[in-house]
Order: structure tokens, then sequence, then C-alpha cells
């Protein structure tokens, strides 16, 4: 029993013994991608954070650095969960 996903351009593959092991896994991804855009949400509205991203201005790099962090941060804190 196996599910993908593909993250900047890398795909990533999870096998697991059983279906409810891996439907186990698929619903820990959903929720740790729930748990990341709540957190996002959070920091965007934090007002340090809002005072930085005046004096960074808002360029596509910028914004594509913040998109690549979540991404990591949501991996991050799947990858514990199952002993990966």
């Amino acid at each position: 029993m196996a599910f993908f996903f593909k993250l900047h351009g890398h795909k990533h593959a999870f096998e697991a013994s059983t279906l409810p092991e891996r439907n186990s896994w698929f619903v820990a991804f959903e929720k740790a991608i729930e748990e990341a855009k709540a957190e996002s949400e959070t920091i965007v509205a934090n007002e340090t954070y809002q005072e930085q991203l005046g004096k960074l201005g808002k360029s596509a790099i910028f914004v594509q650095r913040v998109c690549d962090a979540l991404s990591i941060l949501i991996i991050a804190r799947l990858l514990p969960l199952h002993g990966c």
C-alpha cells in the first residue's frame, strides 16, 4: 500500500504494510497541513512579521521563501510522527 506526493519537484513515496497503516499516514498528512495553514495565519498576523515585511517589500523571491519555509514546516512535523 503506497501513496505519493510531490513537493518542489521531488516525489516522495510512502509504503505501508497495511491499508489502515497507509490511511493513518494520510490522515496525519492532512492534519499536519491544516495545522501548518493555521500556524501560517498566526505568523502572518504577527505585528513583528508585518513590520519586517514592510521593511523588505513584497518581492516574488520573499514570497517564494515563505512558501518554501511553510512546506518544510509541514514535512518536519510529519516525519517525527512516523519515525521516518
